[in-house]
């Protein structure tokens, strides 16, 4: 018996399927290890692929992959802040692929907390600032337990990341220990109260702010003396002193002959000021500061008097501010004992304004006379001055993560001139100094730097500036050899579009300061200007109403691409005036509207930037309005210039180019008939182009066909022959005219209208 056996071979296929995965997010502290793991599932073999933002990750020391017994493991050895994004794992095989996906975040401090000192009844602030993925969860305690926002506790997240507690009117029930907690990282601080009652366990004495014991006196003295300015103060030190005149902080000046001592002895404050003169007198300030605030007090110094000297027999009087009245004659008298002598002087003071002011501007009328008569001249007298403050308050329009747009109020006095730019300064809320280091007037290699003056001098009168540069993320370079005595620095060397950060430092005779804020980049660059004037600007056309102008965009857009044109005109013997007050021309042409008829014109355009408008381009002819008269010349397009030819039934289109000023009359005629819009007939007249149509010819449209055009200034004509053709009629009255063996022949009589040539038609008809 023969037995049979069937074998059969199954391969089953399943495509990969994720049975376990990571964690969606996944959050560490630096320098941890990172592991996400995979279970994988299906046949045949699976290859597995892993990637982050969307590119794929290589072994290496830092990445570590395996895919062992369908568990696929990621390893993140050392993880920083440049690992965090969006991880998936892809598994492969023949019969298909699938992925997943986790985000792994990295937290890092970059701004701590700090211990604080603050004065019993002010605020305290603290600030920390956490680098990472966001979103952040952060949590205040105080001794451990948690603080909730309230009046007393503003807590606060700035830009994402800076985490701030503005502790209000602190006092000693506000002492402790505060901490910022977020998800990775415990940030621990420590916060003092500035009172010894914890200290030493004396609850009275806290930080005294200063004042003064004994205040300024006024003095009144004479020309050449010494006065000196004294007051007893109290205050927890360090203080710092700071005298001013009027608006003006003294400072050393050895230009000046005079003699400033400022030092403090048994908590006393003096000012010196050696060989009085008349400019000493006015209003002097001392302001004394420390950490727990700030006071002043003021006293005023009165300088009077005639000097009169004698050195060397020699007898000086000097008046130092002369007065109308100081006019007349002045004795001078010796005397010893042998006897007197005398001698005299005379002095005319003429009326002059020594301290000028905005009230002083205006007409003044002179006049002088004699016995023969008088004369009268007029001065107009303009005083210039700085303007006055802005109008408050600033409003803020719009905020935005890295700008802000505010408004203000232009000020009430201008100084008798008009105002020309405004200066904007920022500070930080938390720092009591404005502005910082500013560049300004910046040109292809070079800059100018403006900075404030320090609140406090250290006890010693700032001598000078130290200024630094630095290309941006670069080592400090010194700029200036020898210190800058003024608040603003011009910088030289530089070079085009590279970014320059600057810094500054004060000194005085105990050294230098601490660097100023770092000033914000800055590029030298060609200054931007106004751009120049347009090229070639020409009238184009002109009528009695308008006038069409046109010209080539300037060579020059000063830096700043042109936003559009200005156009003006001005009629004979009056100003000029802007054609397009509302909105800026686009284009490189123009038609002026609106110009009166007989009236003489002349035109200029310039070109407007964001600067503002550039030089202007007068077109060199005037223009008196009126309609140009052109006599009508007529030319037939070439289609139809000889004759034009068309089938029965189709359309007769003629066309024809009329140039004339002003636009004529057009006539389209036939012998006597002159043709007007019907059915048939379409006449159309887009001047130059003017168009006769006629649809469906017939025979009877054969013919000539004349085309006129007259206007003011003369008149033209031009003829088109147009030919219409059809087929030919029906043959009539045939007849045989001869017959024979092998053809025969027939014709018709030879005055029909339809006969064609030859006359007689002969056939042959082969048997």
């Amino acid at each position: 018996m023969l037995k049979i056996s069937t074998f059969f071979l199954f391969n089953f296929t399943e495509p990969p399927k994720f049975t376990r995965k990571p964690e969606k997010v996944t959050v560490v502290k630096p320098g941890q290890l990172v592991v996400f793991e995979c279970q994988i599932t299906g046949t045949p073999e699976i290859d597995t692929y892993w990637f982050r933002d969307g590119n794929e990750i290589s072994p290496s020391d830092k990445h570590k992959m395996t895919f062992v017994d369908s568990l696929a493991r990621l390893e993140i050895s050392s993880s920083d802040i440049k690992d965090c994004g969006v991880y998936y794992c892809e598994a492969r095989n023949e019969a298909g692929s699938e992925s997943c996906s986790m985000e792994l975040r990295v937290k890092v401090l970059v701004k701590p907390l700090s211990p604080l000192e603050v004065v019993n009844g002010s605020n305290a602030y603290f600030e920390c600032q956490v680098k990472g993925t966001a979103p952040f969860e952060v949590t205040w305690q105080k001794d451990s337990k948690d603080i909730k926002s309230s009046l007393k506790h503003v807590i606060l997240q700035k830009n994402g990341s800076i985490m701030t507690l503005d502790v209000q009117k602190c006092d000693a029930l506000d002492v402790g220990e505060y901490q910022c907690i977020h998800s990775v990282r415990l940030i621990d601080f420590i916060f003092m109260i500035l009172s010894l009652f914890i200290l030493f366990n004396i609850s009275h004495y806290l930080s005294e702010p200063p004042s003064f014991v004994e205040r300024i006196e006024n003095v009144v003295t004479v020309l050449g003396k010494k006065v000196e300015f004294k007051c007893v103060v109290r205050g927890s030190p360090p203080l710092s002193i700071q005298w001013q005149k009027d608006e003006n902080w003294i400072l050393e000046d050895p230009s000046i002959e005079r003699t400033f001592l400022n030092s403090i002895d048994d908590n006393s404050v003096s000012l010196e000021i050696e060989c009085l003169e008349k400019a000493d007198t006015g209003t002097y300030t001392c302001k004394l500061t420390n950490k727990a605030g700030s006071c002043e007090c003021s006293g005023t110094l009165r300088v009077k008097g005639q000097i009169i000297t004698f050195a060397e027999n020699t007898c000086t009087l000097k008046v130092p501010t002369l007065k109308l009245s100081d006019s007349g004659t002045y004795k001078c008298k010796a005397v010893n004992s042998a006897g007197t002598a005398e001698t005299f002087a005379s002095l005319v003071v003429k009326a002059t304004v020594s301290i000028l002011g905005l009230h002083h501007t205006g007409i003044y009328i002179l006049t002088v006379s004699n016995s023969a008569g008088s004369k009268t001249v007029s001065l107009n007298v303009t005083v210039l001055d700085v303007p006055a403050a802005p109008i408050g308050p600033v409003n803020i329009l719009e905020v935005t993560p890295d700008s802000m747009v505010i408004e203000w109020r232009p000020p009430k006095d201008d100084g008798g001139s008009p105002v020309m730019n405004y200066i904007v300064e920022k500070r930080e809320s938390n720092k009591e100094t404005w502005g910082g280091v500013i560049a300004s007037d910046i040109s292809e290699d070079a800059l100018t730097l403006g900075w404030t003056m320090p609140l406090f001098d250290g006890g010693s009168p700032i001598s000078g500036y130290i200024i630094e540069r630095r290309h941006k993320g670069g080592k400090w370079i010194r700029v200036n050899k020898t210190p800058c005595k003024d608040l603003r620095y011009r910088v030289l060397g530089l070079f085009e579009d590279n970014e320059y950060e600057f810094r500054v430092f004060a000194e005085n005779v105990a050294g230098f300061s601490g660097p100023s804020p770092i000033s914000d980049p800055a590029k030298p660059c060609r200054p931007i200007t106004v751009p120049g004037p347009p090229v070639n600007p020409k009238v184009k056309d002109y009528s009695c109403t308008y006038a069409d102008l046109v010209w080539i965009r300037p060579t020059r857009d000063g830096g700043s691409p042109v936003l559009g044109y200005i156009v003006e005109y001005q009629k004979a013997g009056a100003e000029w005036e802007k054609v397009n007050k509302d909105d800026l021309i686009k284009q490189c042409a123009y038609r002026v509207k609106g110009l009166t008829e007989g009236t003489e014109y002349r035109f200029r355009v310039k070109a407007v930037n964001m600067i503002g408008e550039g030089e202007t381009r007068e077109i060199p002819e005037s223009v008196i309005a009126k309609d140009i008269v052109i006599p009508p010349e007529i030319e037939v397009d070439a289609t139809c210039r000889d004759c034009l030819t068309v089938r029965v039934g189709h359309n007769i289109n003629v066309v024809a180019y009329v140039k004339a000023r002003p636009d004529p009359e057009i006539t389209w005629s036939k012998g006597e008939s002159v043709f007007e819009k019907d059915k048939r007939t379409t006449l159309t007249n887009n001047f130059p182009v003017v168009q006769m149509r006629i649809k469906e010819a017939t025979r009877a449209d054969h013919g000539k066909y004349t085309l006129k055009a007259v206007n003011e200034a003369g008149e033209a004509s031009a003829t088109i022959t147009v030919n219409v053709l059809d087929r030919p009629g029906h043959c009539q009255n045939l007849k045989l005219t001869y017959v024979t063996k092998n053809s025969f022949g027939m014709g018709r009589p030879a005055n029909l209208k339809d006969a064609v040539s030859p006359k007689e038609i002969h056939g042959k008809h082969l048997f």
